[in-house]
C-alpha cells in the first residue's frame, strides 16, 4: 500500500489545485467549487476500502481551515494504489499520462454525461505527494492523481445488490484477501435480467461517446427499490470516443482487454464490450478469470479460444450453461482478441432482448414490429437531423422497404455484415417449432470462422432447435483431395481394423474414393496438392469431427441424435448429421452446385405448398487455392480467398411441393455415413492418426 498518512487529511484538508473549466451547472451545484481556478478543499472521514488499483475514503468538501461547507454532499475520494513490485520507468511515465490526459478529456467527459443516468463521473481532481512502499524504484516523493466523486446514497455494489436480490450466496474471502467463489448465478431468468440491465447502462454512456475503461465489478452499483438501475462510477480511466491513437494503456487484470497492453494500438469503446463480456463470464460462473494463453504468453484465437470459454463455464455453472449455450455465444461476441470482431454493446443490447422476448407469437411480433415502424415515423416527422447522417438513415429505410416489398414477392433478400447475416439465419431457426425441419448440404472447407461455422449462433440455434423437436439435417462432403491421400489411406486402414461395424463400412467409402481419384489422377493429369493445402483442409476436417462432438456431449443433445438408417427426409426426425466421401474437389463442386440452398420445412401452415422455404446462402471464395497465411490466429487459405457468407435469400416455393429438392436432399442423405451417431468412434479413430 502507498505510503499514505490518510489520517492526516482527517486533521487536516486535502487541496485540489489542478484547474479545471467546471461547467456553469456545477458552479451553481456545488458552490465550493468556484470558477476552477481556485484551490478546493476537501477532508477525509474514514477508509472505504481498497480496489485493485486505487484506495477509497469517504470525504466531505471544506474550506481552507477544514471545517465542514453547509449542505455540501459526501463524496467518495480515491487515489491510486502504489503496490510492491511495480516501479521504473514505465510506472512513472503511466502516472504523468494519467494526470494529464485526465486533465484534457475531464471537462468533455462530464458535460457529455451530464444526462446519462447511468454514470457517477468525477466531479474534482487534484493531485498529492506520496512516498512509494519499500521495494519500488521510484523518487522518494511521487505524485499521485486523486479523484473526487458524489457518494451514491441510492445504490449498493454490485456484488451486494446480488447478495440483496438472492441472485448470489454472501460475499466471503480467502485467507489473501480474495473473494470465494459463488459459482455464478443459477437461474437464466435472474441472469438474463442482470446482464441486461447492466448492458442497457453501458450501451448509453456509449452513445455519449465516452468510453468507461474500467468495467469490473467495484464499479457498478445498483439502485435500490422495485425498479433497479446500474450507475457506473470511477471514470479516472475514461476516454473519448475518437480513434485519436493515443496509448490509453493499463496495467493487467482479468477484465483488461488485449489491445490495452500496446501503445501503438487505437482503442476505441470494444475496450469495455471486451470488459463486459469478461463481466458476464464473472456472473454466470462467480470467479474472476483469465483468458489462458498459449505456451508463449500469446493471445489465443478462434475456435481454440471458444473451446476454452467453453472449458470454464461448463467446469463453473455446467448446469445454466449446458440449457442455454447462447450465453457462450454472448460472451464470445465480446472477448474475441481482434477488437473489430467483436459485437457492439447496442448489438448485445439486441440479442439480449430477443432472448427475453422469444417466446412471442408471430402475431405478437408483428403488432410490436408495426408499432415501432410507427414510432420511427414520428421521430422522422419531429425533424431529421441535418447532416450526412441523413445520407445512412435513408439507407436504412430503403432495406426496411425492401423487406416490407419481399411480403409480397415472397423473396427476401438479407445483405449486411456477416453477423447480420447469421443473426437472420438464426431468427429463421428460431422460429422453428416441433414437426419442422431445416435440411441442408455444407463441406468441411465452408465451415470456419469467416464463413458460417457450426461452433457459434448457428450451432446454438441448432442445438436449441433440436431441443424443441425440431428436425435438422446437415450432411457434410469431403474429399481426398483436400485430406491427401497418404493420410486419407492411413485413416482407410483404421477404419477398416475398427471393431465398430459402421466404421469398417465408412472404410468402404474412404478406400472407394481414393481408388477413384487416383486413377483419375493418372488419367485426367491431376495433380497432389501441396502439404500445406492438405494440412490446412485435414485440419478443418478435424475441427469439425471436434465441434460436432462437443455440441452432442457438451450441450446433451445426445437423445435427440438421429441414430437410424435414413429412409426419406420427411421421416427423419432429431440431429441428423452425414458424411460423403467423394475423390476430388470437382466433386465437392458438383454437390454444391446441385445442393445450393437449404431446404426449410413448417409443418404448420394449413397447405402443403405453402410448408417449404428454401434458404440460400452466398458464400464466395470456396475454392481458390493459395499458400497458407501464416500470420498468428488466422486459420484461412490467404486472407483474400478465404470463404465470406455474403448475402443470404430466402425463397417460399411458388411451384408447389418442391419435389426435385427434397428428392436430391433426402438421396444424398441416405447414401452418407452416419456422422452423429458415431462421432465418439470416428473421433477416437482420427485422433490415433496424429
Amino acid at each position: 500500500m502507498n505510503s499514505f498518512d490518510w489520517q492526516k487529511y482527517q486533521r487536516e484538508p486535502l487541496r485540489f489545485s489542478i484547474p479545471l473549466p467546471f461547467p456553469e451547472q456545477d458552479k451553481q451545484q456545488f458552490p465550493w467549487l468556484g470558477d476552477g481556478n481556485k484551490d478546493r478543499y476537501y477532508r477525509i472521514e474514514k477508509p472505504l476500502g481498497q480496489g485493485g488499483y486505487s484506495l477509497a475514503f469517504l470525504g466531505f468538501p471544506c474550506d481552507e481551515r477544514g471545517q465542514a461547507i453547509s449542505g455540501a454532499p459526501r463524496v467518495v475520494i480515491k487515489i491510486p494504489n502504489l503496490r510492491p513490485g511495480l516501479g521504473g520507468t514505465a510506472t512513472q511515465d503511466r502516472m504523468k499520462y494519467v494526470v494529464e490526459q485526465s486533465v484534457h478529456e475531464w471537462a468533455l467527459i462530464r458535460n457529455r454525461l451530464r444526462k446519462c443516468k447511468h454514470a457517477n463521473p468525477i466531479l474534482d481532481m487534484g493531485d498529492v505527494w506520496v512516498s512509494p512502499p519499500p521495494g519500488m524504484e521510484l523518487p522518494p516523493l511521487v505524485m499521485l492523481l486523486v479523484t473526487a466523486q458524489l457518494l451514491l446514497t441510492d445504490a449498493v455494489p454490485l456484488d451486494e445488490w446480488l447478495v440483496a436480490q438472492q441472485y448470489r450466496a454472501k460475499i466471503a474471502y480467502d485467507d489473501k484477501g480474495k473473494q470465494l467463489n459463488w459459482h455464478g448465478i443459477q437461474s437464466w431468468e435472474d441472469w438474463l435480467r442482470v446482464v441486461s440491465m447492466l448492458a442497457q447502462g453501458l450501451s448509453e454512456i456509449h452513445k455519449c461517446r465516452v468510453i468507461h475503461g474500467d468495467i469490473w465489478p467495484p464499479n457498478i452499483f445498483v439502485t435500490n427499490g422495485p425498479e433497479p438501475s446500474v450507475k457506473f462510477i470511477d471514470f479516472g480511466e475514461s476516454f473519448l470516443v475518437i480513434p485519436s491513437g493515443e496509448a490509453h494503456t493499463q496495467p493487467d487484470h482479468p477484465y483488461r482487454p488485449p489491445e490495452r497492453e500496446q501503445d501503438d494500438s487505437v482503442k476505441t469503446e470494444q475496450v469495455d464490450v471486451y470488459s463486459f463480456g469478461k463481466l458476464m463470464l464473472y456472473l454466470a460462473i462467480g470467479e474472476e478469470k483469465l483468458i489462458p494463453r498459449d505456451a508463449d504468453k500469446r493471445c489465443i484465437y478462434g475456435h481454440q479460444r471458444r473451446a476454452l470459454v467453453r472449458d470454464l463455464l461448463i467446469a463453473g455453472n455446467p448446469t445454466l450453461v449446458k440449457k442455454h449455450p447462447e450465453l457462450l455465444d454472448l460472451i464470445m461476441q465480446c472477448v474475441e482478441v481482434d477488437s473489430v470482431m467483436r459485437a457492439t454493446m447496442l448489438e448485445i443490447c439486441d440479442q439480449l432482448h430477443d432472448l427475453s422476448t422469444s417466446d412471442l407469437d408471430p402475431a405478437n411480433k408483428i403488432d410490436n414490429a408495426a408499432s415501432r415502424i410507427a414510432a420511427i415515423g414520428t421521430k422522422l416527422q419531429s425533424g431529421l437531423p441535418k447532416s450526412l447522417f441523413v445520407r445512412l438513415i435513408d439507407r436504412k429505410i430503403v432495406e426496411v422497404e425492401r423487406l416490407l416489398e419481399c411480403c409480397e414477392s415472397e423473396m427476401a433478400e438479407l445483405t449486411g455484415t456477416r453477423d447480420d447475416l447469421i443473426a437472420g439465419l438464426v431468427n429463421l431457426f428460431g422460429e422453428l417449432k416441433a414437426g419442422d425441419s431445416w435440411s441442408s448440404m455444407t463441406t468441411p472447407t465452408v465451415w470456419q470462422r469467416n464463413a458460417l461455422g457450426l461452433d457459434g449462433r448457428y450451432a446454438t440455434a441448432t442445438v436449441q432447435a433440436v431441443r424443441r423437436g425440431v428436425a435438422v439435417h446437415r450432411v457434410y462432403a469431403v474429399s481426398v483431395e483436400e485430406l491427401g491421400i497418404e493420410w486419407t489411406v492411413r485413416l482407410t486402414s483404421a477404419l477398416h481394423n475398427s471393431t465398430v461395424p459402421a466404421l469398417r463400412k465408412l472404410s468402404n467409402s474412404f478406400y472407394q474414393a481414393t481408388s477413384h481419384f487416383t486413377a483419375a489422377s493418372a488419367k485426367d493429369g491431376y495433380r497432389q496438392k501441396s502439404l500445406s493445402y492438405q494440412q490446412y483442409h485435414l485440419g478443418r476436417f478435424t475441427l469439425v469431427l471436434e465441434s460436432i462432438g462437443k455440441m452432442i456431449n457438451d450441450w446433451g443433445i445426445g437423445s435427440g441424435v438421429w441414430r437410424n438408417e435414413v429412409s426419406d427426409l420427411g421421416s427423419t426426425a432429431g440431429l441428423f448429421l452425414g458424411l460423403v466421401v467423394v475423390p476430388s474437389e470437382v466433386e465437392i463442386r458438383r454437390h454444391r452446385l446441385q445442393n445450393p440452398a437449404s431446404l426449410m420445412y413448417l409443418g404448420r401452415e394449413p397447405q402443403e405448398s405453402d410448408r417449404w422455404l428454401m434458404v440460400m446462402t452466398d458464400i464466395r471464395g470456396r475454392y481458390e487455392d493459395e499458400p497458407l497465411d501464416d500470420r498468428p490466429g488466422l486459420d484461412a487459405i490467404g486472407s483474400s480467398h478465404a470463404p465470406q457468407l455474403r448475402r443470404v435469400r430466402v425463397y417460399r416455393s411458388v411451384m408447389g411441393v418442391p419435389s426435385a429438392r427434397i428428392r436430391v436432399l433426402g438421396e444424398l442423405m441416405k447414401g452418407s455415413f452416419n456422422l452423429g451417431a458415431h462421432i465418439d468412434d470416428l473421433i477416437g479413430c482420427v485422433s490415433t492418426l496424429r
